[in-house]
């Protein structure tokens, strides 16, 4: 069976289409990038105002956490939609790395009630348990006796 088309036309045309696959996957990748960056920095902002988030962090951290939402918002709607995906990455971290620290100070926080109540509640246990003992007689392991087998 012959081809309509010659061999070196159909390897082009494969070539070309794997191409335009890989471009679309890069330009997907790159769109998710953007709308994560997009999403956290709306989250970020609103974290600003939470009271937890607040006790957790500086007035400094915040204001430093501020400038750049304002500044990452601006380059997103400037120049940001056109940004290679790890730029955008880049742009990301620098967000991550400000707001995670202080995130997770506030998730001890809110923890830390039940954290303290536990260890409060094992040492009563053990205090409990130490007393318990103390009222016991001192007793002695008895010893079993081992046969000799010759």
């Amino acid at each position: 069976m012959s081809s309509l088309f010659p061999k070196s036309t159909n390897l082009f045309t494969i070539n070309r289409l794997a191409a335009f696959d890989a471009s679309d996957k890069a330009r997907r990748v790159r769109e998710e990038v953007l709308n994560s960056l997009e999403a956290f920095t709306y989250r970020a902002r609103d974290l600003v105002e939470d009271e937890s988030f607040i006790a957790a962090s500086t007035s400094e951290q915040r204001s430093k956490l501020e400038e750049l939402l304002r500044s990452t918002s601006d380059w997103i709607y400037e120049e940001g939609h056109d940004a290679a995906e790890e730029v955008l990455k880049g742009r990301l971290n620098d967000l991550k790395a400000l707001v995670d620290p202080i995130q997770k100070r506030k998730d001890e926080a809110r923890r830390r009630p039940d954290a303290v109540k536990s260890l409060q509640d094992a040492l009563q246990r053990l205090q409990l348990r130490l007393q318990k003992n103390q009222r016991l007689p001192m007793q002695i392991p008895l010893r079993t006796s081992r046969r000799k087998t010759c």
